[in-house]
């Protein structure tokens, strides 16, 4: 075999980019088509994961043709022919092969795979390789002629890109299971009336669930800011617990009646998830009614856990202060505690 001139080379390192480039992994195998079709010209390119035992299609992805339900459904009959299904499941990390390199013209066309499929798609030449391999299935890249057979050369192209598409099949695999997982988080999340953010190192925002969204636009609304960057009060912040300076201190957003906290819940590989949730005073104040609270003392503590004053309260609740202490004093003894910090301890037991 000769070596590659400098326009296969060219072609090879464009191909290798296209496989490698970011995209949904759920269009993985199409993207890998595309970028094969480009440099190898073949008549039709399929990708197949395939059962062994027992024999079947677990997925299938077509380029250049598209094949009936009957066809399909015949193919998957004589898969057991196919010497090259077999043997990249055994050999898992074999070159590229050809159909020819094990069966002789006329021994494939005695064949039933070619009798009832190859001969009624028109295929007589088939190249693939293997991409991944498990126990009891194959994924793999098969290349269709209807004329001439492939060369060493173009095989060697091939074996160029195998580990490639290994490791582009495996990214995709991983960043499918991510998000599964990170889909199936966030439902959670929101169940329990959480919001969750992933950020990147550069502050850009790598996913969103609805409900961190609706609570951004709600207390950092900004018509001019991306969509896919934090609001810069967030940015700050984050940079600052980042540097470990107030790693345990939320961030907290204020408005009347209610207000927003922002945790950093985790940091993995340069990636951090941020959790929101929105709180209300008339929330909590529901909640610690569970204490035996009038729903008037309710919303004293309610206010009183988050830092205010007795003057403030007044001021919030519509009370004079000399009232709000009235109410902190008969809380005290409702509770059976000692002071207003005690009142605060078992407050924050009900409301977390």
């Amino acid at each position: 075999m000769r070596g590659l001139n400098a326009d296969q080379f060219r072609k090879l390192s464009c191909c290798i980019a296209s496989i490698h480039a970011d995209g949904d992994p759920e269009e993985f195998p199409i993207r890998v088509l595309k970028a094969i079709v480009e440099l190898l010209a073949v008549d039709c390119a399929g990708y197949n994961e395939i059962a062994i035992r027992p024999q079947r299609m677990l997925r299938a992805a077509f380029l250049g043709d598209s094949y009936t339900r009957e066809q399909l459904l015949a193919f998957e009959r004589h898969i057991h022919e196919h010497p090259l299904i077999g043997y990249t499941h055994r050999h898992p990390g074999c070159r590229a092969l050809c159909l020819s390199d094990f069966l002789t013209k006329d021994q494939f066309h005695r064949t039933g795979l070619y009798n009832e499929f190859f001969r009624r798609v028109g295929v007589e030449h088939q190249m693939a390789v293997g991409v991944a391999s498990r126990p009891g299935a194959v994924a793999g890249i098969a290349l269709n002629r209807r004329r001439r057979d492939f060369s060493d050369t173009e095989r060697a192209m091939l074996d160029l890109l195998r580990p490639h598409l290994r490791q582009a099949h495996r990214t995709a695999q991983l960043i499918a299971r991510l998000r599964r997982e990170r889909k199936h988080d966030g439902e959670i999340l929101e169940h329990a009336g959480l919001g969750s953010i992933t950020v990147g190192s550069d502050g850009s925002i790598l996913s969103a669930s609805l409900e961190a969204r609706r609570l951004l636009s709600v207390y950092y609304p900004a018509p001019r800011r991306p969509s896919n960057r934090l609001p810069p009060e967030i940015g700050d912040w984050l940079g600052h617990a980042v540097g470990g300076t107030i790693s345990c201190l939320p961030l907290v957003e204020y408005r009347p009646g209610r207000w927003l906290m922002v945790r950093l819940a985790t940091r993995i590989d340069g990636a951090f998830t941020l959790l929101f949730r929105e709180h209300s005073v008339a929330g909590h104040a529901l909640q610690l009614q569970a204490l035996g609270l009038t729903p008037r003392q309710a919303e004293v503590v309610a206010w009183l856990v988050q830092g205010k004053t007795d003057r403030e309260i007044g001021y919030l609740l519509g009370l004079s202060p000399r009232t709000v202490e009235k109410h902190v004093e008969n809380i005290i003894q409702s509770l059976g505690v000692e002071s207003r910090i005690k009142v605060m301890v078992r407050a924050g037991e009900v409301i977390g």
